[in-house]
């Protein structure tokens, strides 16, 4: 025990200076290790830059960002105990667009935006001994560019579903678009490439519906119409990039298109010989109801006239005026031509056997002759039809009623012909001879006498028609306009004169 005490005092009581100057060395090499550990440390801090009042920008300066600095380096002073605290968040950059704005008149130009930096609200800046920016001028180069908007009106570009039944169609004119017109706007270089805005889409019917309803996407399109990549565009705003779409799919029809009538009558000795619209039946689509009751088109005679007329008369017309409501033309155009053929009326003599009349009220105890051999009839229509017309088209008829035995100058009535005029019916007449009936002795006896006539004759018959002329073994067609008169006052007057 007095051993230990011993060493004790030993320990204070000798070599005092020696060991102070040790305590001191080891004091001061503890301190400069502790402050080699926590020593200052220049950081640089990136803080992204806040760009503020850009619509102010666009709307009192017609000026739009194209690029601008992103972000600021800040130099910033903290002990390395405190580096893990620092944050780029601690801090706030904001740039006035509308603020001490420099730079040239042209465009696109180069401007100088100041900007303010200063601790963020929420930061904790004791761990930081300094930091600098150039506080008193700090700019940043901001690019800009005339800011204009243009509007589009959006087209459509619609198809319908492979599937859809062959009575239905999709039509431009029954697809809606809400908005049908978007502004777009931004920098003016940026719509160098912008040509349309367009609608692409294919829609299906569905059995129970035809009216589709759906959001669409509205996208831009280039000069070459291609889709421009909106990602290519950052700067472009659309006012809408979408759009409510109702299309509604509408029945099929193919009515024949018609002239109402012909309005009007041409110059004397012409007549209408056919009438026609081109095209003669057309494509229509709308309401199922209305679809299936248009089976045709009319078009009101007075769309035209033909009084007066020696040639053929044509007038373009638009169908669409004539159209029932819920319907619509299908098809490049809605025009049509209404024409109306004119032709000259010409006359034709055909000579009619009066052997072939059909006699009408006979009696079985009279017999019964006919003289002349043959009439002229003259019939009066278009010449190609008249090329047509012979004797066996003819079918005429005389009435013996109550007829007395002796001479009488009867009626010939030739029953009409569609597409003709017989212009001579009224004077056309036969001279019957009606005489009794005679027993079989007598018969044979004027038999005798007849043949024994005939042989003097030589046979020989000489057929006079009506007219007093004899029969011509051709017949005459010529214009109406140019005979009519003289002809019918001729086949009168040599008519009576052989019934005198």
């Amino acid at each position: 025990m007095k051993k230990i005490k011993k060493k004790i005092q030993e320990f204070f009581t000798t070599n005092i200076l020696l060991k102070v100057c040790s305590f001191v060395l080891a004091f001061l090499c503890w301190s400069a290790i502790a402050n080699a550990a926590n020593q200052v440390k220049t950081l640089v801090v990136r803080v992204p830059i806040e760009y503020k009042f850009e619509d102010a920008l666009e709307e009192d300066y017609g000026l739009a960002v194209l690029k601008a600095t992103e972000y600021i380096e800040i130099d910033v002073k903290a002990r390395r105990s405190d580096v893990d605290r620092v944050s780029a968040d601690d801090f706030k950059a904001v740039a006035d667009l509308t603020q001490n704005i420099g730079g040239g008149e042209d465009f696109p130009s180069e401007r100088l935006v100041r900007v303010e930096v200063s601790y963020s609200d929420d930061a904790d800046h004791s761990a930081y001994i300094e930091w600098d920016y150039q506080k008193t001028g700090p700019y940043v180069k901001v690019n800009m560019d005339k800011y204009i908007e243009k509007q589009f009106e959006v087209k459509k570009q619609i198809t319908a579903d492979e599937g859809l039944p062959q009575e239905y169609v999709l039509s431009d004119d029954q697809i809606e678009l809400n908005p049908s017109v978007i502004t777009i706007s931004g920098p003016e270089s940026e719509f160098s490439d912008v040509a349309a805005v367009k609608v692409v889409e294919t829609l299906e019917m569905t059995a129970d519906e035809q009216v589709v309803k759906k959001t669409v996407n509205l996208e831009m399109y280039d000069n070459t119409d291609s889709k421009i990549d909106r990602e290519s565009k950052p700067l472009l705003k659309m006012s809408s990039e979408t759009a409510e779409l109702t299309a509604t799919f509408l029945n099929v029809g193919t009515p024949t298109v018609k002239l109402e009538s012909i309005n009007g009558t041409p110059a004397e000795g012409y007549k209408v010989s056919s009438f026609s619209v081109e095209p003669s039946t057309v494509t229509i689509a709308g309401i199922r109801s209305v679809v299936s009751e248009t089976n045709e088109i009319i078009i009101p005679k007075d769309v035209l006239s033909v009084d007066g007329q020696k040639e053929d008369v044509s007038v373009e017309v638009d169908l669409n005026d004539y159209l029932p409501d819920g319907v619509e033309l299908l098809g490049e155009s809605s025009k049509a031509v209404v024409t109306v053929k004119i032709e000259q009326l010409k006359d034709k003599l055909i000579t009619y056997n009066t052997s072939n009349l059909d006699v009408v009220g006979k009696n079985e105890n009279y017999d019964y002759s006919f003289n002349p051999f043959s009439v002229n009839i003259r019939f009066n229509g278009f010449e190609a039809d008249l090329e047509k017309l012979s004797e066996k088209s003819i079918h005429a008829s005389v009435d013996v009623s109550n007829l007395e035995p002796g001479a009488h100058q009867v009626p010939i009535v030739v029953e009409d012909i569609v597409g003709y005029t017989i212009k001579n019916q009224e004077s056309l007449s036969v001279r019957v001879t009606v005489t009794e009936k005679k027993n079989n002795t007598e018969k044979e006896t004027d038999s005798s006498v007849d043949s024994s006539q005939n042989d003097d004759n030589n046979g020989t018959i000489t057929e006079t028609t009506t007219d007093g002329e004899e029969s011509p073994q051709e017949t005459e067609t010529i214009p109406a306009s140019v005979t009519e008169s003289q002809n019918d006052d001729s086949v009168s007057d040599k008519e009576t004169d052989e019934n005198s």
